[in-house]
């Protein structure tokens, strides 16, 4: 019986330590993020995960990332113009992946649209999280 609960406490453990952390990628890592400009104020930003990852952390991490990538751009909001969410496998083998184009902007656009972040509050709101793995 004690030992069913070690194997039990062992997996766990085990499992929780292989989600993917926040990270550049790296093909023998457990996953990271990627951009690429497409213009001057224009991104992809994809991030890759391992099976380990839930849907919920690969989409925060993404939102992380692409709020990185916009203050380090010297603007302050980002919108979400294409998003693919939660791609089973990727080109690099085992790997889940989400993915989305963000335009930069320095003011808040006027509409109310629910795509659109304000840079600094994404990274307020998760910095507790993902600012330990950096």
């Amino acid at each position: 019986m004690k030992l069913n609960y070690y194997i039990i406490l062992f997996l766990a453990f085990f499992i929780s330590g292989c989600s993917t952390p926040y990270q550049p990628f790296s093909v023998f890592s457990r996953g990271g993020y990627k951009e690429k400009q497409i213009s001057q104020n224009t991104y992809q930003v994809d991030y890759y995960g391992n099976r380990a990852t839930s849907k919920e952390t690969l989409n925060t991490l993404l939102q992380y990332r692409s709020a990185e990538i916009t203050l380090q751009n010297k603007y302050n909001y980002y919108v979400v113009l294409k998003a693919q969410r939660r791609v089973p496998g990727s080109v690099y083998g085992g790997f889940i992946s989400t993915k989305q184009v963000i335009k930069m902007l320095k003011n808040k656009p006027k509409s109310k649209d629910n795509n659109t972040y304000d840079a600094k509050e994404v990274i307020q709101q998760f910095k507790s999280t993902i600012g330990d793995q950096k």
